[in-house]
């Protein structure tokens, strides 16, 4: 298992980030019930001009986890998109990119949102010490949860 930063403007890691995401949100659409689901929408273009940073986790022959984030001037982390390959799944990189992220320095908190109904996903940031601060219905009639998680001093 390696971690690595990812640098999503070269396009075959665009291509390989946007696959990922695309397999692991295609799971998430399926155990929310969503017939459309917006991070299905993004294209290979729009991962390549993402203002967001990119690290990812894998094997020596490909990348299995990804995680896009930003942070802004009060020193707060944002998860705007967090995927594991489905063939991956319960095996650790998911944690190890998270386990960084937390113990990145001068972080404060950290956040992220996902389907209210993927109780995988909400159990999982939970083991990482998220807790949910609030909810709210997408365009698109989805549930949504923000969970939040204090970045360890």
């Amino acid at each position: 298992m390696r971690l690595q930063q990812l640098d999503h403007r070269q396009s075959d890691q665009a291509h390989d980030i946007w696959r990922l995401l695309h397999d692991a949100y295609s799971v998430e659409a399926s155990i929310i019930g969503a017939d459309d689901f917006p991070p299905l929408r993004r294209t290979v273009a729009d991962i390549a001009s993402a203002q967001a940073q990119f690290i990812g986790a894998g094997d020596e022959a490909r990348l299995l986890a990804v995680c896009e984030f930003s942070i802004d001037s009060g020193n707060s982390c944002e998860i705007t998109s967090f995927g594991v390959d489905p063939s991956s799944f319960r095996q650790g990189y998911g944690s190890m990119l998270l386990r960084n992220l937390i113990s990145m320095p001068g972080i404060l908190e950290l956040s992220v949102a996902t389907a209210a109904a993927n109780t995988p996903a909400i159990r999982f940031y939970e083991k990482h010490g998220f807790a949910c601060s609030g909810e709210w219905l997408t365009p698109e009639k989805i549930a949504v949860v923000r969970m939040v998680r204090a970045a360890v001093a």
